[in-house]
């Protein structure tokens, strides 16, 4: 089996470059049965797509950062919810944040901020 960690378009990164974990070989699947959209979506040049965000270290450990379901795009750039709520707990008194998309017309998403709790 095979793992790399690519970009959009499907470019291998370099050691400690944060992008999308992928994986290849004789024990993954080559697409969903009778839906070539769904297998388009999944699969890129033989690679699956895994939906987990990651990068690759020097030493070849792979570690997985995030989900990309969770990642929004504003104005062209990965903005990974996450990272925001591990800063708006900081903040004296913020028990729970939640950063959520939101469609928006000029960026693409925007972030909403939820705090719950005093």
């Amino acid at each position: 089996m095979e793992v790399s960690i690519q970009d959009e378009a499907g470019r291998h990164l370099a050691a400690n470059e944060t992008g999308e974990v992928c994986v290849r070989g004789g024990n993954v699947m080559v697409g969903y049965w009778n839906q070539p959209e769904a297998t388009a979506q999944a699969m890129r040049n033989g690679w699956l797509l895994t939906g987990d965000v990651g990068y690759r270290d020097e030493e070849g450990y792979y570690f997985i950062t995030d989900r990309k379901k969770d990642m929004l795009l504003v104005n062209g750039i990965n903005v990974y919810p996450r990272e925001i709520e591990e800063i708006l707990y900081q903040f004296p008194g913020v028990k729970e944040a939640a950063v959520i998309g939101r469609p928006d017309p000029r960026k693409g998403e925007a972030g909403n901020r939820l705090r719950l709790g005093q």
